[in-house]
């Protein structure tokens, strides 16, 4: 059971790793990153595939996208706290 632990944890850590470099990356680094990931998973992993896709086709609809920093500036304005 403890070794079980350790790669829950393994794998979490790993994940927020993936996450936080993902959410550095400029536009044409985030769409290349997509377009590789679209490519590998097309036969090896529908579910994936369809989620990519899907993602995609939100960003070609050109619906407002906001940062992380602005939506967490816009709070810390609405709070008060600048």
């Amino acid at each position: 059971m403890g070794n079980t632990k350790v790669k829950v944890t393994n794998t979490d850590a790993l994940r927020l790793k993936v996450i936080q470099e993902v959410m550095e990356l400029d536009d044409d680094k985030l769409r290349e990153l997509h377009d590789a990931m679209l490519l590998a998973s097309t036969k090896k992993n529908p579910i994936l595939y369809h989620l990519l896709h899907a993602s995609a086709d939100e960003l070609n609809e050109k619906k407002s996208i906001y940062t992380t920093k602005e939506v967490m500036d816009e709070i810390d304005e609405e709070m008060g706290w600048t």
